[in-house]
């Protein structure tokens, strides 16, 4: 699932402006975090 969203995002890169990259640069911050913590804990 993780890499089905990394991938669409890198496909869908391109189109998005600097606010919306933002947004999506903190999403997938937020899910690497989620998952590190799922990791480690």
């Amino acid at each position: 699932l993780s890499l089905l969203l990394l991938w669409l995002s890198y496909l869908s890169w391109p189109a998005l402006d600097g606010r919306a990259r933002a947004l999506r640069a903190a999403m997938l911050l937020l899910i690497g975090v989620a998952l590190a913590q799922r990791v480690f804990a």
